[in-house]
């Protein structure tokens, strides 16, 4: 009973630490704000502070599954367990589709404004001596 217990308490400990204070603290690093002697110092440079905002709640994440496997091995119920792994599981895809968002995004805007200014030389060319856009109803 004992050893479930202190593997409750680790859970929470290292829920609390890598979902809430952690990334926070890598985020506010990230934007060099706060933190007193680190921003005087320079502060860590704004990759590693990036990486510490997506990579803490991963392996939280996953170490939050192993114990909570741990627990259920023991024979605790570990409902709490459950519910800190949904909440991790939403926060890491959430980090997911917002890294990939951030990448994809851009370069998706950047091709479709090509493509509409390709297309649109290409309708000039077409009727010469009209200027694009002429003609047009909508």
């Amino acid at each position: 009973m004992q050893d479930v217990r202190s593997l409750r308490a680790w859970v929470w400990v290292i829920a609390v630490l890598g979902y809430l204070i952690l990334p926070v603290v890598a985020f506010f690093s990230l934007l060099g704000i706060g933190l007193g002697d680190l921003v005087q110092a320079g502060g860590p440079p704004g990759g590693v502070a990036g990486v510490g905002v997506f990579v803490i709640p991963v392996l939280t994440w996953v170490i939050t599954v192993a114990l909570h496997r741990e627990r259920r091995t023991h024979g605790d119920t570990a409902r709490d367990g459950v519910v800190l792994n949904w909440i991790g599981g939403v926060l890491v895809a959430g980090l997911v589709v917002g890294t990939v968002g951030s990448y994809v995004v851009p370069r998706a805007v950047e091709y479709l404004e090509s493509h509409e200014r390709a297309s649109v030389a290409v309708g000039a060319q077409e009727r010469p001596g009209g200027a694009p856009g002429e003609g047009v109803t909508v």
